[in-house]
């Protein structure tokens, strides 16, 4: 099952997972998911598939990846070898009166106009991780009167590397062409329903009549690489735009009608599934007018 989530509660700003290390089904997020936060995803060690949006990257150590929060992403690694990883995420406004004081430097550039994007730090790993454990210490001290200062601090040290390291070794390419014909053709099958899942109906059919696969190859496949089903890939990409159409202000019918579902009625079912709540009170909930 597919969800669309937050990681952080309530008044939290800041959470963190440092040198989060897992083996087999238990201690990583199994499902597609999407959240209001900023991510910073650190690949340390592990086989992995990370599926973000519409792209496929199969990770290396050292590999980050900059998430805009409403991205749809989902990692698939390996469960029978460790799989360990570094995780941080934050609301926007935790850092945005700071980042303005800086007048031309946009930290946050990376993360809103890139959407999404993965580079390769092991060149930097000793200074990334001097900047990761200070960071977690800093934000195991909740309640002491630092507690902000600190982790404004070396979250602010942690984008500013982001930043150069954007505009010095951003990779435009999502995988590695022609290493793993599966890993091709489940982007392949990735490509066509980013073209086509506004679509009122799209089904395994449609999907295999368009990318020339068999559909039951695709189904096969599409598990293996990303973890997931394609059905409910399909469900999830639909509501996670019409999540971001509510935050832009649409109805909650326009939501339905603009992500193909012709019954409002069944979409609301549908969104309440996926997401814990109704459209309504999602639309609600983060009203920014």
């Amino acid at each position: 099952m597919g969800v669309i989530t937050s990681f952080l509660n309530g008044d939290q700003a800041v959470g963190m997972d440092y040198h989060q290390r897992t083996i087999g089904q238990s201690g990583y997020e199994s499902d597609f998911h999407s959240h209001l936060e900023f991510e910073i995803y650190y690949f340390h060690n592990g086989e992995c598939n990370y599926f973000i949006n519409d792209k496929i990257y199969r990770l290396r150590p050292g590999d980050m990846i900059v998430m805009h929060g409403l991205t749809l992403h989902r990692p698939n690694p390996n469960l029978l070898i460790p799989y360990e990883r570094t995780k941080v995420h934050f609301k926007p406004y935790y850092l945005e009166n700071l980042i303005k004081a800086f007048n031309t430097l946009d930290l946050y550039r990376p993360f809103r106009q890139l959407k999404n994007t993965r580079m390769n730090l092991r060149h930097r790993e000793n200074e990334l991780e001097r900047i990761f454990s200070a960071l977690h210490q800093s934000y195991q001290l909740q309640g002491e009167p630092l507690y902000d200062a600190r982790l404004q601090i070396y979250l602010l040290e942690l984008l500013t590397l982001i930043y150069q390291s954007c505009a010095e070794k951003l990779d435009p390419h999502a995988f590695e062409s022609g290493v793993n014909p599966k890993v091709a053709n489940v982007q392949k099958v990735i490509d066509f329903i980013e073209d086509h899942f506004q679509e009122k109906s799209l089904t395994l059919d449609d999907v295999a009549s368009g990318t020339y696969l068999s559909k039951y190859y695709i189904s096969r496949i599409f598990k293996e690489i990303t973890g997931a089903g394609l059905t409910d890939y399909i469900t999830i990409k639909k509501v996670n735009l019409a999540k971001q159409l509510l935050l832009e202000g649409r109805t909650v019918t326009e939501a339905a009608f603009e992500v193909g579902y012709k019954h409002p009625a069944h979409f609301s079912r549908i969104f309440k599934q996926k997401v814990g709540m109704t459209a309504d009170r999602y639309r609600k909930l983060n009203d920014m007018t």
